[in-house]
């Protein structure tokens, strides 16, 4: 029975974010810390199991990215924070968890390079939302990944799975 319990709260208790995880037993008995890694060994009193299926916070949204279909998106000239807002409910609609996805917006794709002083911060992060193409895009059948790459090319931007969010940020954006 302690084995059954254990198997049955093994998965509640990782984080897939985490290189280490633990486990604990219907008796508050805790094991590890275990290594987070395909394959590694996992012993829990005279019990013994290996690490598989091992899915970060970045699997789960790319796969999502590509199941997630939308039967019909249509956007007319919308900004890119419209764009985005229509897509993250259409996203959500169409998810048969019905969560969507974590959509952000950098347009500054570096916050480091910007200004210090809120105000001249607030009147560049202004002018570079300005810069950005507005997006007229129809789309029928398509997958999220699908949409979001077309209309992150329309508005001269790109998307990068970034943890669990998907991020829109410039072209020349550093990477994470």
């Amino acid at each position: 029975m302690r084995m059954l319990v254990a198997i049955l709260v093994f998965p509640a208790l990782i984080d897939l974010s985490a290189a280490e995880f633990s486990l604990k037993d219907s008796g508050g008995k805790t094991y590890g810390p275990f290594e987070l890694k395909e394959g590694a060994p996992v012993r829990a009193g005279k019990s013994e199991w290996t690490v598989s299926a091992v899915r970060t916070d970045s699997d789960v949204v790319s796969n999502k990215l590509n199941t997630i279909r939308i039967p019909s998106i249509e956007l007319n000239d919308a900004t890119l924070e419209e764009a985005l807002d229509k897509i993250r409910k259409a996203a959500a609609a169409n998810d048969p968890e019905k969560k969507g996805l974590n959509l952000v917006l950098d347009i500054s794709g570096n916050p480091e390079a910007l200004p210090q002083d809120p105000t001249a911060r607030q009147e560049k992060l202004e002018e570079l939302k300005g810069a950005i193409e507005k997006v007229s895009l129809t789309a029928a059948d398509a997958t999220l990944f699908e949409i979001l790459k077309i209309t992150a090319v329309l508005s001269n931007m790109r998307i990068r799975v970034d943890g669990n969010q998907v991020v829109v940020c410039p072209v020349n954006a550093p990477d994470g």
